[in-house]
């Protein structure tokens, strides 16, 4: 269990903007608070590398979904079948340094402000570091998940991301006809991938040209480590394996 106060969002997203508003804020009231040129311009870098890092990993994923969706059709469609064009954007060039540690000295530039004895509470709200208590008990957490799309050419699944960082997704798949599990015999789960940005889309064809039972299960995760519960399993029936899905290569088990 932790209880601390703290200004910063609990989630990714709510970060950036956090950091954003301050490095937007400040200058403004740089001279009451004493922070000098060189602060100002630190401030200022640490607000470009966290915008340019956060915002160009969403629209990788963005464009690695787009590509999957293309490579399937490309390696297993059927011919004639229409393909839209791809709206892939280069990702911007990195910053010049990239310098670890961009919220840790986003905290100890918040610590030397309030040290200062011009710092008011109004300040604080200015600059959007004025904290409220947050009780955590991280063994306790518990994603939330539900089948928000099952289409014939993906599987979307809304996850509620809390106060974790990331998601790890785990699952298992079971095509009609397999045999059933051994009587005592616990169901595995294997590590999918992990997810920044909920919803998590699953665009993977099925192993054979016939439905299949898919099983997920996800887990909060903070500084690359799972922590908390398992989410409740979620049981979806695939049916990516239609031949206008271009699973042609799979093999005909129908």
């Amino acid at each position: 269990m932790s209880t601390h106060e703290d200004f910063l969002s609990h989630d990714e997203k709510g970060m950036v903007d956090d950091i954003v508003l301050f490095a937007t804020k400040v200058p403004s009231v740089a001279a009451i608070l004493g922070i000098s040129t060189q602060q100002l311009a630190a401030i200022a870098k640490d607000r470009q590398l966290a915008e340019w890092i956060y915002n160009g990993r969403i629209d990788a994923e963005s464009q690695v979904q787009q590509l999957t969706a293309v490579k399937n059709l490309l390696f297993y469609g059927i011919p004639g079948t229409p393909i839209q064009d791809l709206n892939l954007v280069p990702i911007a060039d990195a910053p010049s340094p990239l310098a670890a540690g961009i919220f840790s000295r986003y905290r100890a530039m918040v610590k030397f402000i309030k040290a200062q004895t011009s710092y008011t509470e109004q300040i604080g709200a200015l600059l959007g570091i004025e904290g409220t208590e947050i009780v955590i008990d991280e063994t306790q957490m518990k994603p939330k998940a539900k089948v928000k799309e099952n289409a014939d050419n993906k599987i979307v699944i809304s996850i509620t991301k809390g106060h974790s960082e990331q998601i790890a997704v785990y699952g298992n798949r079971v095509s009609d006809g397999d045999p059933a599990l051994a009587p005592g015999q616990d169901e595995k789960f294997d590590f999918i991938q992990v997810v920044s940005h909920p919803p998590y889309n699953d665009f993977r064809l099925n192993k054979v040209r016939k439905p299949e039972t898919r099983k997920y299960k996800f887990y909060y995760m903070k500084n690359d480590k799972i922590v908390g519960q398992a989410s409740d399993v979620i049981t979806v029936p695939a049916r990516i394996y239609l031949a206008a899905d271009g699973n042609e290569m799979a093999p005909d088990m129908t």
